[in-house]
């Protein structure tokens, strides 16, 4: 019954080579490349979005000043990742839930041309 109380013969561990795991990690992570969920808008485009964001919000408040200082639209890519994955995973659990991140593999020669 209390046998946590017992004081515990500590066994030594025989020695593990980190550097064998951590470049493990390492090439592991270099192959994904996170998806944003959001990018930014082409500065040519900038004019007729915010006209439009300023007449909704000239009409509603008449007083303020509305100042934009980045303009970001949704990813097409990440967005149909996220609704492909939405369907198969809702089709299969019948549960709710979030897609927080979206990672994409990246070749050796993507890889190498960027490094």
């Amino acid at each position: 019954m209390f046998g946590f109380l017992k004081r515990r013969v500590k066994r030594s561990k025989p020695a593990v080579d980190d550097s064998a795991k951590v470049t493990k990690v390492a090439v592991k992570a270099k192959q994904w490349q996170p998806v944003p969920h959001y990018l930014p808008v082409d500065p040519r485009q900038h004019l007729p979005v915010v006209l439009a964001a300023s007449a909704i919000v000239a009409s509603q408040a008449t007083t303020s000043k509305l100042q934009f200082k980045r303009l970001y639209q949704q990813n097409p890519e990440a967005k149909r990742v996220s609704l492909i994955a939405t369907a198969l995973a809702a089709a299969t659990s019948g549960q709710q839930f979030v897609v927080k991140s979206i990672k994409k593999k990246v070749s050796d020669s993507d890889h190498a041309e960027k490094v």
